[in-house]
């Protein structure tokens, strides 16, 4: 806040590229270079699980990468936070983990396919060891399935 950016990305020690580093660099700067272009966002996520395709609000018309706003996903490994969600983050008590706390304020970003994976560790989450690349590339192919139908 006291820099006054724009935007943070946020990319935790368990995240994995998911695709490989190179093709990750290329969609992280093609997201970011996007990003920069609007304000009409407040978070983006590199990989989910548990969204589904109710949860897909709609599709990004106006970019040349895949993006699209959910209603419903978690995962923390990977975020690109807003300067709008700044104050919301630093004031809310966070009673819940984070990536249950960001669908309080707006949809988030995500792309299709996902640009980042966690590796499977300890979560202190469920308090056990977790296999989070399998869930979120099921999710990934789950979704792109579901948005070539549309």
């Amino acid at each position: 806040i006291k820099k006054n950016l724009k935007y943070i990305t946020v990319i935790e020690d368990d995240c994995i590229p998911f695709d490989g580093i190179e093709i990750f660099k290329e969609k992280y700067f093609n997201i970011k270079k996007y990003l920069e272009t609007v304000d009409n966002w407040y978070v983006f996520l590199g990989g989910t699980i548990e969204t589904k395709r109710r949860h897909i609000i709609n599709k990004i018309n106006d970019v040349d990468i895949n993006l699209y706003n959910i209603s419903i996903g978690y995962c923390a490994h990977f975020i690109i936070y807003n300067h709008k969600t700044y104050e919301h983050y630093l004031n809310h008590k966070m009673d819940k983990p984070l990536d249950h706390v960001w669908n309080e304020i707006a949809p988030a970003l995500i792309s299709l396919p996902f640009i980042a994976s966690q590796d499977d560790t300890y979560s202190d989450i469920t308090k056990s060891n977790y296999s989070y690349n399998k869930r979120i590339r099921e999710t990934n192919d789950r979704l792109i399935k579901y948005v070539k139908k549309l």
